[in-house]
């Protein structure tokens, strides 16, 4: 009978245990949002074996047993992004913030990306919390409970609706501040990877503050990325703070790319006389001296100079190319865009102001709708009405993404089927003064952008529609 006793409670905490796994779950996933990975999805993998200087820095001290905030500032360009999703994803940081949670059981780890050129929520305050909240808890569900009292209450009471529905801003931010005492009931601490604190579209201020105050907590503390504005600057800045500039430590990262870039190009290592090997030795130099620790203008180049040996060009031809390249990034875009095929240059900046004035990422199909607008000269209701068999369109789309990458020489590019700038200096660019009108001037003089994309959005609901 005693045995049978036994059995029943352990057996009602197993089904309590499970049914509270999936209250929990219920909450958790109420915070996810469908845009939530595609920011750190789009940035580019770091390259093999850069960045591991990373394990040999203040940062890595930082990770065992420091505390408050670890501020990584840069260029424009200059990688924090892919160096951000870099350590936030390494094991062995996992393992020095084991040695500073204690175990790798009492350690919590959250990310958020912004996006400044992504979806609205990519680039708010909603997002960071919800990103944050849903990586911790998802992780450690025990936690729920805690922060969000009243949405447990509500699951434990059956009032599922009411455990699921939206956050409010409110509400999440209330759970953040809830998680800097979390430490004082369990046994866990929590390190934070925020990249992009420029890319935030409001008060910078404000933020710094938030984020400052959280690292107060001896639970919490904070890795963020940003450029160096002074907002910034005066927040996470000082000398008693923790910082480094990743451009004055990735010349070798630099070099490393380049080489590995151009050394995996077969016409790169089909010349091997001993001149045209100190002329690939000096090129390489030169990339890497003038990037001066901006990543994106060496990839840049690098691929043009790639291109041109696919075009069947020669060492010394690169060497002369590269002569014709600026060292500014800007005028590396503005030098790309000119490379466009002249009679592609409506259709160009078409695009480019499509992608720079729609409110977040359009459809690559939508981008179908607008070349054909140019191509009719005519609204895109007159494009096909009906959606056609799914290999048209898989074939459509394609061409589609070929277009795009022709016509912007690469400025733009498609992650999950929505178009996107390769890198938010493109936006900026974009955005200039001096860019809108050189991209206006090869529009015709009719030409509006917004009605251009409620046309296209039109012929898109044609061309999609189900019967």
């Amino acid at each position: 009978m005693e045995a049978d006793v036994k059995l029943f409670r352990v057996r009602l905490a197993n089904l309590t245990k499970s049914e509270d796994a999936l209250l929990a779950d219920t909450i958790v996933s109420s915070l996810n949002y469908t845009s939530r990975p595609v920011r750190l999805d789009s940035i580019p993998q770091a390259h093999q074996d850069t960045f591991q200087w990373a394990f040999d820095s203040r940062l890595s001290d930082w990770f065992l047993s420091g505390s408050g905030t670890f501020w990584i500032s840069g260029k424009p360009g200059s990688g924090k992004s892919t160096f951000m999703k870099f350590i936030a994803k390494h094991p062995r940081t996992r393992e020095l913030l084991a040695g500073w949670a204690g175990s790798s059981d009492t350690l919590a780890v959250a990310a958020h990306f912004f996006w400044i050129a992504g979806t609205p929520i990519q680039k708010s305050w909603q997002g960071l919390l919800q990103s944050l909240l849903f990586d911790l808890l998802r992780g450690h569900p025990y936690v729920v409970s805690l922060v969000s009292p009243n949405r447990w209450a509500a699951a434990k009471a059956g009032r599922w609706q009411t455990a699921a529905e939206p956050w409010s801003i409110f509400e999440l931010a209330a759970a953040l501040r809830a998680l800097a005492t979390v430490g004082e009931h369990v046994s866990l601490r929590m390190c934070f990877f925020i990249d992009g604190l420029d890319e935030y579209d409001s008060n910078h201020a404000e933020l710094c503050k938030v984020l400052c105050d959280m690292a107060i907590s001896p639970y919490i503390k904070i890795c963020l990325s940003s450029r160096r504005w002074p907002v910034f600057e005066k927040s996470f800045g000082d000398d008693s703070q923790e910082s480094l500039d990743i451009h004055e430590l990735t010349r070798n990262d630099i070099r490393k790319f380049v080489n590995d870039q151009l050394q995996a190009h077969s016409r790169w290592t089909a010349e091997v006389s001993e001149e045209v090997t100190l002329e690939k030795a000096e090129l390489v130099d030169r990339i890497v001296a003038q990037a001066d620790g901006v990543f994106l203008w060496a990839f840049l180049v690098t691929r043009s100079l790639r291109e041109n040996l696919s075009n069947g060009e020669r060492i010394r031809d690169l060497n002369r190319r590269f002569n014709q390249l600026p060292s500014d990034l800007d005028q590396l875009f503005q030098h790309m865009l000119e490379n466009v095929n002249p009679a592609d240059h409506p259709k160009m900046a078409g695009i480019l102001q499509a992608a720079v004035h729609a409110l977040e990422p359009l459809h690559v199909d939508l981008y179908w709708q607008l070349e054909k607008e140019f191509e009719a000269h005519g609204p895109t209701s007159h494009g096909p009405a009906g959606p056609g068999p799914p290999e048209g369109i898989v074939m459509r789309r394609d061409q589609t993404i070929c277009s795009i990458n022709e016509k912007t020489k690469g400025l733009l590019r498609v992650v999950y089927d929505r178009v996107e700038f390769l890198h938010r200096t493109v936006k900026d660019f974009v955005l200039t003064k001096d860019t809108g009108e050189y991209l206006r001037s090869k529009l015709p003089a009719d030409y509006n952008g917004f009605i251009s994309i409620a046309a296209a959005y039109l012929g898109f609901l044609k061309t999609t529609r189900q019967d």
